[in-house]
C-alpha cells in the first residue's frame, strides 16, 4: 500500500469525522470498514464494542481455549460438557449445574469470573473479541492463597515506604483465616523477612493440604 494511498484513506477518514489517532480504528479502515471504523472513533467506542463482544460470549456459551482444554479431563469430572470447537479462539462449553459466568470489573467488560454453585469464584476470564484483537483466556483459582499482612489486618501497601510494623504470614481460604505465623516488626519494603514469612504460611499450607498448589484441588472437601 503506497504512502499516497495511505495519506488519501486518512484524508477521507478526517473528512468523516473519524478521529484516526486510535490503533483500532487505523486496523478498520486498513481492512476497508468505514462503519467500525466511525464506530471505533465515537467516545467509548472500543470498550463498546469490546462489552458487546464479550456480552455475546456469555450468550452463547463458549469460552475460551486457551486455560481450558489443558485442563479438559479435570474440568469434565465436576461436570464441564465440551462440544464443538467454534473456531482459533472459543469452543462450546456447558457449565456445571449451579455454575456461571459473571462480569468480574464493573470498568473493563473484557474480564469475567466463573463462580460455582456456591458463590466461590474458581476463574478468571479475559477477552478481547473484536475483529482487530481477537484472543480470550482462562486463569484458575486455588482453593487456598497465602500472603503477607499486617497483624491488625492491613494490608503492606498501606504503610508508608519506611514505617515499621508487626506483620504476619497468613493462609485464607476465600476470607477464612486458616493460619498464621508469629508476627514480626519490619518495614514496608523488608522483603526478606516478608518472603520468608510468606514461605512459613505455604510451607504450614502444604504439610496440611496435599496438591494445594493444583487449581482444581480440595474445593469438593
Amino acid at each position: 500500500m503506497s504512502n499516497d494511498f495511505v495519506q488519501k484513506i486518512l484524508n477521507d477518514a478526517k473528512q468523516l469525522g473519524i478521529d484516526t489517532s486510535k490503533p483500532a480504528v487505523l486496523s478498520a479502515l486498513h481492512r476497508g470498514d468505514i462503519d467500525e471504523a466511525i464506530e471505533m472513533s465515537q467516545p467509548g467506542g472500543i470498550e463498546a464494542v469490546e462489552a458487546a463482544g464479550a456480552a455475546a460470549m456469555r450468550a452463547s456459551n463458549t469460552l475460551p481455549k486457551t486455560g481450558l482444554l489443558e485442563h479438559r479431563e479435570a474440568l469434565e469430572k465436576i461436570g464441564f460438557v465440551f462440544g464443538d470447537e467454534i473456531d482459533e479462539v472459543l469452543v462450546a462449553v456447558t457449565l456445571p449445574n449451579g455454575w456461571d459466568l459473571v462480569g468480574n470489573d464493573p470498568d473493563d467488560a473484557r474480564r469475567m469470573a466463573l463462580r460455582d454453585e456456591q458463590g466461590r469464584q474458581r476463574g478468571k476470564i479475559f477477552t478481547k473479541m473484536t475483529h482487530y484483537d481477537y484472543m480470550g483466556c482462562v486463569s484458575w483459582n486455588l482453593r487456598f492463597s497465602e500472603d503477607v499482612i499486617v497483624e491488625d489486618g492491613r494490608k503492606l501497601h498501606e504503610l508508608q515506604d519506611y514505617q515499621s510494623a508487626q506483620v504476619v504470614g497468613v493462609v485464607m481460604d476465600g476470607t477464612n483465616e486458616l493460619y498464621r505465623t508469629k508476627p514480626q516488626t519490619v518495614t514496608r519494603n523488608d522483603y526478606k523477612v516478608k518472603d520468608k514469612l510468606k514461605k512459613e504460611a505455604h510451607d504450614w499450607l502444604m504439610a496440611k493440604y496435599t496438591d494445594a498448589d493444583k487449581p482444581f484441588a480440595h474445593w469438593a472437601d
